[in-house]
């Protein structure tokens, strides 16, 4: 289960209950709240909704923070020591 904790933070900072935002995206309460929580995924016209609501983008809300941040995978070390001995030929 992955939380969206930055979707959470937004409602709330904009004074919107989970009942509203669940009436903007057409969908009952309970599927907002399991789809919220990470339970379901939201699909591609309720993220449209949700981005335009929030005036916001989908990495701001749906990449992981550290899929932020890193734009690669970093390799390990044992990689780049293999890579090193490579180069060194």
């Amino acid at each position: 289960m992955r939380q969206l904790n930055k979707l959470k933070s937004l409602r709330i900072q904009n004074g919107i209950i989970q009942k509203e935002i669940a009436k903007i995206l057409g969908i009952g309460l309970s599927t907002y709240i399991q789809k919220e929580n990470g339970y379901m995924p939201f699909n591609e016209w309720e993220i449209y909704r949700i981005l335009k609501t929030f005036n916001t983008t989908y990495e701001e809300i749906f990449v992981k923070e550290f899929e932020r941040n890193y734009s690669y995978a970093k390799p390990s070390k044992k990689a780049r020591n293999k890579n090193a001995k490579i180069s060194n030929l």
